[in-house]
């Protein structure tokens, strides 16, 4: 299995016809490290099931002003990849609770912001079909 990346240098929120098309050219301009929708877009894919992916809410403390490149860290991806796998199981929305520490590694690894994201997904793959 692909190691799941720790930081990004932008982090797009939402898998929305705007997210996914700013991943999309970002990524086709060489934007390496980007996380998109956050870790759930691989399993989500890997799943190869209509998974409807929304962030149900949002909370962002913001501790101090970076003064550089700010680097997101999520360290949820294997509980993601188990959301992703329960809602193909249950067939029923699923939520999880995600938290996201900002450091500027450039200055020092204090966080500079936490934010939390409730992320919920369903499975859509019949109402498609």
């Amino acid at each position: 299995m692909e190691k799941i990346p720790t930081h990004a240098k932008l982090v797009i929120i939402g898998g929305g016809i705007l997210g996914i098309s700013l991943l999309y050219h970002l990524a086709k301009e060489g934007w390496k490290d980007v996380t998109g929708g956050f870790l759930a877009m691989d399993p989500i894919k890997e799943s190869g099931r209509q998974i409807q992916l929304i962030f149900k809410d949002f909370k962002a403390d913001f501790l101090k002003r970076p003064e550089g490149d700010v680097h997101f860290y999520c360290n949820d991806g294997l509980a993601i990849r188990e959301l992703v796998e329960k809602t193909v199981e249950t067939g029923e929305r699923q939520n999880y609770k995600m938290n996201i520490e900002a450091v500027v590694p450039s200055l020092s690894l204090d966080v500079v912001a936490r934010f939390e994201l409730t992320l919920s997904l369903k499975d859509k793959t019949t109402i498609y079909q």
